[in-house]
């Protein structure tokens, strides 16, 4: 063992106890070589209640960037990515294997970065420590419609936390974007499934 994979196999004993204080039960491979430093992503389907968690390393972010720019991936892209992933996921259309959680882990990344909410995060001195709620929820034409929420906390958040923000987020796009809704109830969120990617 080398030190650098002794120190991120420190950190990722780290991460996952800072998890395991939150609620959650990390699922990362051992051998996973990447710093988990970077933002953290809660993607909350809000029809089926399930909440996809996605760990990032901030060293991923500029190779997203660099990738998606070459390739001519435009904003609505990442969206579609994005939306359709968590859609087929949360549906039970495709299995959370491993392929498919490299492409959510992805879609979230270049989703995430090219979003306003992203850009003032990562320019405030307040969030040190980034993650970001993002609820897929269907608009009035039933297409899926991605509302992200910056937030700020040194540990992971719990589930009950979320289930707090993403109704509040909910609340309030009622209030201020009634036209995104199908109908004038607004049900609340309530996690039925959460995974760790």
């Amino acid at each position: 063992m080398t030190v650098s994979s002794f120190h991120d196999a420190a950190h990722l004993k780290r991460l996952r106890e800072a998890f395991a204080q939150s609620g959650w039960q990390l699922d990362v491979a051992r051998g996973a070589c990447a710093r988990f430093d970077g933002p953290t992503i809660y993607l909350c389907d809000v029809d089926s209640g399930k909440l996809f968690v996605v760990v990032t390393a901030t060293e991923a972010f500029p190779l997203v960037a660099s990738e998606a720019s070459c390739q001519g991936t435009s904003f609505e892209d990442a969206c579609n990515a994005l939306g359709s992933i968590i859609a087929e996921l949360a549906a039970g259309r495709i299995p959370l294997n491993p392929d498919n959680r490299q492409f959510l882990n992805l879609a979230a990344i270049l989703y995430i970065q090219q979003t306003h909410s992203y850009k003032i995060a990562m320019s405030t001195a307040d969030f040190r420590h980034p993650h970001f709620l993002v609820l897929h929820y269907p608009d009035q034409t039933g297409a899926g419609l991605l509302r992200p929420t910056p937030l700020s906390s040194e540990k992971p958040l719990t589930p009950e936390t979320i289930e707090i923000m993403a109704n509040r987020v909910l609340s309030h796009d009622r209030v201020k974007h009634p036209e995104r809704f199908r109908s004038a109830k607004i049900l609340p969120f309530r996690i039925s499934q959460r995974q760790e990617v």
